[in-house]
């Protein structure tokens, strides 16, 4: 798992050869969704809390290979 600069300077989660974008981030909690989100619908998604260094992943089905 890596946290790296996506292209439009953005943070990108990397995670088993996925990528996720940073959708919305409330308190502690980030919540991330597949960066295929938008064109192939793919509904993976993953919660990151900053204070207790918790991963939750609430989907990891992909319907696309990893990039």
């Amino acid at each position: 798992i890596m946290i790296v600069k996506g292209t439009k300077g953005k943070p990108k989660l990397l995670m088993g050869g996925f990528e996720y974008f940073r959708n919305n981030s409330r308190g502690s909690k980030t919540y991330w969704l597949c960066a295929r989100n938008r064109y192939m619908r793919c509904s993976a998604r993953i919660i990151t809390c900053s204070s207790t260094g918790e991963l939750v992943v609430k989907n990891q089905l992909h319907n696309h290979s990893p990039h």
